[in-house]
This record gives structure tokens, C-alpha cells and sequence, in this order.
């Protein structure tokens, strides 16, 4: 695998994260003479989800901690079961198959899977060639503080980064198609360096590579999950991509004639899916691409008003003032680009 070559030389210790990460540990050794799964378990307690039982995670990151590292335990399988956090599996060799609320799924080396809270899943046996990593993950630092300062990058990105985070359903999970990424792998091989072999900051260097990894994900997101139908997930994303490509021009009747759809039906389908209409998503992207202008430019304010598509300057004044809780002007004074040291400026 190239990633694994290309990590020999970016990760210090990956030869002896590949030892560590191999390394067969009591559980698995246990696992191997033939625990008994149900003993493990029965500390747990268990709640009925569609006639079948399943068991509640709710206590495996530490006090005081927002997210854990954790390998997977191998050669034995995890009944069904939820969790009080998100989960994040990454296959670093072999596969995994799971059952997730009742659909049978493989992933493949370097593949991820998001599940979200409250969503039943159980884990199928594993072989010494299976090392699955878990990262466990607080919904509340997921969906607040963590993407705290991504927001403003347009239309298509925050639907991806909603759809991440699962801000409105449970029952989801998100597959992601990252077997060739080699970004993807060597984050994650970060992350487990300061897992593994923690030294000074390794807890903030943790935050900040998974942070990477989530953006990274956002750009390579092709997901199957099982809160949509398949005729809409397969078009959603290129109907928000297009709108934010064209929203100088596009209208609603243009933008389902392009992809044959009904105008209602449309409408009703955006709404769905990010929760705003087609009027919200335009006035969206205009004022993202004006905080562009502003921070990269010297434009003058109406010109960048013009240039966004806004013909009434008082109207460009009030939307902003909404949405960012500042003037145009007071925006730029308050997050300038230097041009000679290209350092952005906070006077905050």
C-alpha cells in the first residue's frame, strides 16, 4: 500500500506503531481461548430496540475528555449495541463487518464509517489481520466547538459538514470511500503516534489531526447511509453544488428543469435535506462569497455587494448584519489580510 510507504517517512515511530497496533493483548489473547461474551457484557445495561435487545455504551471516554483512541478488540464479536457518542471505525488493515441497524456492511482497508448516537450495530468476528481503530467522540464537542471556526466556506461544505455531524436525525451512519487516500491514512496514523507515543501537547495535536481528518473527509464525502432514499441521496449533493456554483443566475424552475425534477418536488427536497429553502441557500452563498471579497480584496463594499449579487446595498447591509453580527466594514477591520506578512489580523 503506498500511504503505508509514504507514512514510513512522515511518522517517526511507524514501524513501531505497526508493531504496537499488531501486538496481541490480553483481551485478545482471552479472546482467542474463548471468552464468554455474555459475561463481558452483562455489566451492561440493555434496552429493547426493534424487538431485539441491545446493549448501552456509555462510559468509555474518560472523565474530562472529549474523544478516546481505541483499537479494536479481535476474534470475538460485539453483540448489538448503541452508544452514548459518536463512533468513527477506521479499517488500518483487513476488514470489518458490522451489522448496522439490521443492514449487513463490509469496510475495507483504510475505509471509515461515522455512526451516530443512539444507532443499533454489532460487530462481526474479527482475524488477526482485522485492526479496526475507534475514535469515540462526544456529540455535543462534535457538533459545537469542533467546527466552531469552519464555518462560511459555502453552501455545499456546510451541508457536508451538517451531514457529518448528524445535527438532526439519529439512526444514521456515513460510509466513507477512502480506501486510496493517502491524506487520510497518514492522519490517521498521526493521531495514533500521539496515541501510542504521547509526548508534550500530544492531547491538543490529537484535536487538531482529527480536525484535519474531518475536513479532509468532507472533500473526498461520498456516503451511503440509511436516513434517505437512494433517487435523492445520489442527487442532492451535485443539486447543492450546482446552485452554489450558479447562484448568481439560477432560479429555482432553472435548477429543476437542469436536473428534471418538478419545482415543488424540488423544494420540498432541498428543505429536506439541509433544512433551508431555496431562497435561504442563495442568500447563503452571496454573503460566504462576500466575506471572501472583504478579508482577500480592497473592493470597495458596494462594489463587493454588486459583485455577490445584491442590488439594493441597504438589503446587503441588513442580511450581513444577521448572519454575521457586524457591519461589512466592521467585519473587515475586525478579521483584515495582511498582505505583506500573509497573516491574517484579529483585533480582537
Amino acid at each position: 500500500m503506498k500511504a503505508r510507504c509514504i507514512a514510513l517517512y512522515c511518522i517517526p515511530n511507524f514501524n513501531e506503531l505497526d508493531k504496537q497496533l499488531k501486538l496481541l493483548t490480553k483481551k485478545e489473547l482471552a479472546n482467542i481461548n474463548g471468552v464468554n461474551i455474555s459475561k463481558v457484557y452483562s455489566n451492561h445495561k440493555g434496552i429493547t430496540i426493534n424487538d431485539n435487545i441491545a446493549y448501552v455504551f456509555d462510559a468509555l471516554i474518560p472523565n474530562g475528555k472529549n474523544i478516546a483512541v481505541l483499537k479494536h478488540e479481535r476474534f470475538a464479536p460485539v453483540p448489538n449495541h448503541i452508544h452514548t457518542f459518536l463512533e468513527l471505525n477506521f479499517v488500518y488493515s483487513g476488514t470489518c463487518k458490522q451489522i448496522i441497524d439490521g443492514q449487513e456492511i463490509t469496510l475495507l482497508k483504510g475505509q471509515i464509517c461515522i455512526i451516530d448516537t443512539e444507532t443499533p450495530h454489532e460487530i462481526l468476528n474479527t482475524s488477526k489481520e482485522d485492526i479496526i481503530i475507534n475514535v469515540l467522540i462526544k456529540k455535543q464537542y462534535f457538533t459545537s466547538a469542533f467546527f466552531s471556526d469552519l464555518s462560511n466556506k459555502g453552501i455545499i461544505f456546510d451541508f457536508l459538514l451538517n451531514a457529518i455531524s448528524n445535527k438532526q436525525a439519529h439512526d444514521n451512519y456515513i460510509i466513507f470511500n477512502t480506501e486510496d487516500n493517502y491524506n487520510i491514512f497518514l492522519l490517521f496514523c498521526q493521531i495514533l503516534q500521539e496515541e501510542y507515543f504521547p509526548s508534550f501537547c500530544s492531547e491538543e495535536l490529537k484535536h487538531a489531526y482529527l480536525k484535519l481528518l474531518m475536513i479532509n473527509l468532507v472533500k473526498v464525502f461520498e456516503y451511503t447511509s440509511n436516513y434517505t432514499q437512494k433517487s435523492q441521496r445520489e442527487h442532492i449533493i451535485s443539486i447543492i453544488k450546482y446552485i452554489e456554483e450558479n447562484y448568481h443566475h439560477c432560479t429555482l424552475s432553472s435548477v429543476a428543469e437542469y436536473f428534471n425534477f418538478n419545482p415543488n418536488y424540488l423544494s420540498s427536497m432541498i428543505k429536506n435535506h439541509t433544512g433551508k429553502n431555496f431562497k435561504d441557500l442563495i442568500m447563503i452563498q452571496k454573503l460566504d462569497h462576500s466575506i471572501t471579497l472583504l478579508l482577500n480584496s480592497s473592493l470597495p463594499i458596494y462594489e463587493i455587494a454588486t459583485i455577490c449579487g445584491f442590488s439594493n446595498l441597504t438589503q446587503f447591509y441588513k442580511k450581513f448584519k444577521e448572519k454575521f453580527s457586524n457591519t461589512p466594514s466592521e467585519y473587515r477591520s475586525l478579521y483584515s489580510y495582511n498582505q505583506t506578512d500573509n497573516n491574517y489580523i484579529s483585533k480582537i
